[in-house]
């Protein structure tokens, strides 16, 4: 084969491997829940299939969803992450920053 020939088989080779994909189907949107308390910002992900962890926006502290919720009901998402509206895999556990919670 001549050079030319071997090059294009190879960068074609190159472009056509991409890293193993999650099926398209298997992603969800992630609920945009900024704004909300815990209680209702918690049951949105959770209904879409999504774990749900806390951080404490004065402390740092990381909380899981029921902790939250006992601890910190008035508490308020200031930040998501990933962002509402990205499609993630369901099972992807989302944390949100909430505010009013030491």
């Amino acid at each position: 084969m001549s050079r030319k020939l071997l090059l294009v088989v190879f960068l074609l080779g190159a472009c056509a491997y991409n890293e193993p994909r999650v099926p398209t189907d298997a992603l969800r949107p992630v609920p945009e829940v900024k704004g909300k308390q815990v209680a209702e910002a918690t049951g949105a992900l959770e209904a879409e299939g999504f774990a749900v962890i806390m951080e404490s926006s004065l402390s740092g502290r990381r909380l899981d969803a029921q902790t939250a919720k006992a601890e910190c009901p008035s508490a308020t998402v200031t930040e998501q992450n990933p962002a509402g509206g990205e499609n993630v895999p369901k099972a992807m556990t989302i944390t949100l920053t909430i505010s009013g919670c030491p």
